[in-house]
């Protein structure tokens, strides 16, 4: 409905009901460990690596589904920074929660073999949750880290158009970044088979369709002239 105001409002009484702050209150406490966390870092929790010893697994013991929202609705404000650490919180928490569970049911069950593997809920959200971090990413200028989470998340959902699209967005950005470096042509003949490959699968998308012409140009004339003019 776009009323962001009223979204944060909502997003904060779901926070108190977890746990007692604002969100922006609460986020304040901790935005000095979080912006303390290279990309890399998030990049290993997007794998679903962590220790548990990190401080930042303390902040992120709340409700994934209300941290990747809550980053959502700041990304839509354009606060990417906010939204870098929720979606990096929502992560944290995805996985400090799997190993605590794998910890529970291994202390219950020792007998019993369990799978590690996410269910099929927890890996949608996490695709959802590291596909969002990427895009966040790819717009704060680091599009190599943006295309390591959008990998992944693709690999998590490989059925997911949208993941794709921004996959292809983001290959076609750096693309654009580096050149004229030898390498940036391989970025852009990437973006083009991941629009078409999307294009098949969602005929006639606009967003799609304008961004494989601009590719298409670009790969034809060169950045000097992209028009051919």
């Amino acid at each position: 409905m776009g009323d962001l105001g009223m979204a944060e409002s909502c997003l904060d009484a779901s926070a108190r009901c977890l746990s007692g702050f604002r969100l922006r209150t609460w986020l304040a406490a901790w935005r000095p460990h979080l912006d303390a966390v290279k990309n890399d870092c998030i990049l290993a929790w997007a794998s679903g690596k962590h220790s548990i010893d990190d401080p930042v697994c303390l902040a992120s013991l709340s409700d994934p589904q209300l941290l990747n929202d809550a980053g959502v609705l700041f990304y839509s404000l354009g606060e990417l920074s906010m939204a870098r650490s929720l979606f990096a919180l929502a992560l944290q928490s995805l996985s400090t929660n799997s190993c605590r569970q794998h910890a529970l049911y291994a202390a219950f069950n020792p007998s019993t073999p369990h799978s590690r593997g996410a269910g099929p809920e927890i890996q949608v959200l996490t695709a959802l949750v590291t596909a969002n971090l990427g895009n966040t990413l790819r717009r704060q200028g680091d599009c190599t880290a943006a295309l390591v989470c959008l990998q992944q998340a693709a690999e998590q959902a490989p059925l997911d158009i949208d993941i794709a699209l921004s996959k292809a967005f983001t290959l076609h950005s750096r693309a654009v970044a580096s050149y004229p470096d030898p390498e940036w042509s391989g970025d852009l003949d990437a973006a083009i088979d991941t629009y078409h490959r999307v294009l098949t699968d969602r005929v006639g998308d606009p967003a799609a369709t304008d961004l494989l012409t601009l590719a298409l140009e670009l790969s034809a004339f060169g950045m000097d002239d992209p028009l051919g003019l």
